[in-house]
């Protein structure tokens, strides 16, 4: 368990959502995000100052709100993720409120981080995005252990970006080998118990109650052969969970059904 020791308060993400909007202007702008702020059970002073930062990779946005008595109702305009050009994947939020003036003017008051726009309300375990600046490589994972972030699966957008994941052989190749990579940072990562949305809660709770794999969190006690063996199966199982060879087979029988359609 983490403590706080800072007395910093802890924004819940159901008090700070985040949707994308198509930005009206034009046909070039991209999108804006919408956020639905409610500060009032934090006993914030009034005074504060409270921000936004949109981020993704190095990329990093910031947007001032004005002050928890006083939110500022920005115009669309002013809320586009002009930075990320037309493609917002990927992209998270965190807020920040911090204290105005004084010796400690800009301490960290409150945040609430982490922050994904809602995609009707599903929560996925791991999230697909595209990106421009991969060079040669296909795809690449993004998993900060110590984080609660989600990991993000980026493709290269010369392979068609997160749609890629959606093609039948490009699928289970890539979701399997993402999954490998989590259920390891998963072992070494330890119990998050009192962070019920932190990516590792979320796979351990998927791992126990979905795939009914021994608890992860346990791993302490687990020698080099027991994680291995342990990867292993949650990998299998994942893969079982998501029929990747079965849908393999299918578009493979597909095919070949094609071409005796195409010589007959």
């Amino acid at each position: 368990m983490r403590l706080n020791f800072t007395g910093r308060r802890k924004i819940d993400k159901q008090h700070a959502r985040v949707v994308f909007r198509d930005d009206p202007v034009g046909s070039n702008h991209g999108h804006y995000f919408e956020l639905d702020l409610k500060l009032d059970t934090y006993e914030l002073p009034p005074e504060a100052r409270v921000f936004v930062e949109a981020t993704r990779g190095p990329t990093l946005m910031r947007f001032d709100l004005g002050r928890v008595g006083a939110i500022a109702s920005l115009i669309p305009a002013e809320r586009r993720l002009s930075d990320f050009l037309s493609d917002p994947d990927g992209v998270k939020f965190r807020v920040k409120v911090t204290q105005p003036d004084g010796p400690e003017a800009g301490k960290l008051l409150a945040e609430a981080d982490g922050i994904y726009p809602e995609d009707g309300g599903v929560l996925p375990l791991i999230r697909l995005a595209g990106d421009t600046a991969m060079g040669q490589t296909p795809w690449r994972l993004e998993l900060v252990p110590t984080d609660s972030d989600l990991p993000t699966l980026f493709i290269h957008t010369a392979l068609g970006g997160k749609e890629y994941a959606k093609d039948p052989v490009a699928k289970p190749l890539l979701m399997t080998a993402a999954a490998r990579e989590v259920f390891r940072a998963l072992l070494s990562e330890g119990d998050h118990e009192d962070e019920p949305d932190h990516w590792a809660s979320l796979w351990g709770r998927f791992a126990t109650q979905v795939l009914n794999l021994p608890d992860p969190s346990d791993a302490d006690n687990w020698d080099d052969d027991e994680k291995r063996n342990w990867v292993e199966k949650a990998v299998n199982a994942f893969a079982a969970k998501q029929e990747l060879v079965d849908g393999l087979e299918l578009y493979k029988a597909g095919l070949e059904l094609q071409d005796l359609e195409e010589i007959n």
